[in-house]
């Protein structure tokens, strides 16, 4: 079993809203012909569909933080602090915090 990733390895990985994005196409998506594929589904969507993210508009950076100190806190986190933290308006640290804890549940 691997280590839980450090928030510097964290950073490292995803140093900025490209790196992120291209690690959420990687992890989920083949790119065939212009077009993205699920590999699961063999249907084409967005990146995000069937993700806490779906119907969001916020950075992708911000939602692989949000999940990163969400499911690293031992004794979890609020939404007032996840705000705080990852510098988005509380309305949207909420909506991601609920939305993390539903796929979590």
């Amino acid at each position: 079993m691997r280590g839980a990733l450090s928030l510097s390895a964290f950073n490292a990985l995803f140093s900025d809203e490209t790196a992120a994005r291209d690690w959420f196409e990687r992890a989920r998506w083949i790119n065939t012909r212009r077009m993205w594929t699920c590999r699961e589904w063999d249907a084409q969507l967005t990146v995000t569909a069937g993700t806490p993210m779906h119907c969001t508009l916020g950075p992708r950076l911000s939602w692989l933080q949000a999940i990163y100190l969400i499911i690293s806190s031992s004794k979890g986190i609020s939404a007032k602090k996840l705000a705080e933290m990852i510098d988005v308006f509380y309305p949207t640290a909420s909506l991601m915090v609920h939305r993390i804890r539903a796929m979590m549940a």
